[in-house]
């Protein structure tokens, strides 16, 4: 359920890359429309402007603490790199990269 509300929600922001961890497999089976990376199989990527990270802070940090997911999102933070822009159930967050 958590995933088809996701899924809905995304599909009415205008498509870009969206970076995102455990959860790239339902979006790409509910269709939807961005540009759908991986961040366990990257090491710290270069985001562009604009470019979305879809997040579960509060269960991530806890189950996957040490992994490059968790890692780049923890930079990502410290630098001010990225800006919450929605909120979902369950603990995923939606973030946009800011030059």
């Amino acid at each position: 359920q958590e995933e088809l509300i996701i899924a809905n929600a995304l599909k009415k922001i205008p498509s870009t890359t969206l970076n995102t961890f455990a959860i790239d497999g339902a979006l790409r089976t509910y269709d939807v429309p961005h540009d759908i990376v991986n961040m366990w199989g990257t090491t710290f990527p270069l985001y562009n402007n604009r470019d979305l990270i879809l997040f579960n802070p509060s269960r991530f940090t806890t189950l996957y603490k040490e992994s490059e997911p968790v890692k780049i999102f923890n930079q990502l933070m410290l630098q001010k790199k990225i800006v919450r822009i929605a909120v979902y159930p369950n603990g995923w967050e939606l973030y946009r990269a800011k030059q």
